[in-house]
């Protein structure tokens, strides 16, 4: 049986960079159907960060994820 790998905290990085982004979608114009499935899309990209055991920072200067 193979061992699943984990992922790897650039990866990791690189989601919350995807994450972080979504937050400038909310003063541009989006259907509620769009909105909706990005909203979605948003929270499963999260859920990858806090699965490998961190949390998103949306505080400026500092890291994107911290280890909780």
């Amino acid at each position: 049986m193979k061992k699943d790998l984990e992922t790897e905290y650039n990866a990791l990085k690189i989601v919350a960079d995807i994450v972080e982004k979504f937050t400038i979608l909310h003063v541009l114009n989006v259907s509620s159907n769009d909105r909706e499935n990005l909203e979605n899309a948003r929270k499963n990209l999260e859920m990858v960060i806090h699965r490998n055991g961190y949390k998103m920072n949306y505080e400026k200067n500092n890291n994107k994820i911290t280890k909780i």
